[in-house]
């Protein structure tokens, strides 16, 4: 993953290995936040005009919000808040599917120990 200048620059400043860091970000680096509803908001003292929400979290600064369309075989994590992100963009709005003895699965419904247990397996190629 290749990261702009300024993106290097928030991660050198605010990455500790394994842990959402988006807490300690100030909120003038935080370009976007997001509504319950999906919709995405410029800033946090905004109503959502959807859903009349007004209480968005933090986006990631190294969100690209470019949204991919492509299935990788990969899986990387950003290396600020995380979570999983598209290997060839950096998009955080990834869908991740796990087989397990032959079956897909949505991993959002994954608990935090499953979820670290996908993100530490070991990959192979047959």
């Amino acid at each position: 993953m290749h990261y702009t200048e300024t993106q290097t620059a928030i991660i050198n400043r605010f990455k500790k290995p394994h842990i959402s860091n988006l807490d300690k970000i100030p909120e003038s680096e935080i370009p976007y936040w997001i509504c319950s509803c999906g919709k995405i908001l410029p800033s946090k003292n905004m109503t959502c005009p959807d859903c009349s929400a007004t209480s968005p979290r933090p986006m990631c600064p190294l969100d690209t919000l470019d949204v991919p369309t492509t299935i990788e075989a990969t899986l990387i994590t950003c290396p600020l808040c995380n979570e999983f992100i598209h290997p060839g963009n950096g998009s955080h709005d990834v869908t991740v599917r796990s087989r397990v003895t032959g079956y897909l699965a949505d991993v959002t419904n994954f608990n935090a120990g499953k979820l670290d247990e996908l993100k530490n397996r070991q990959k192979n190629d047959f």
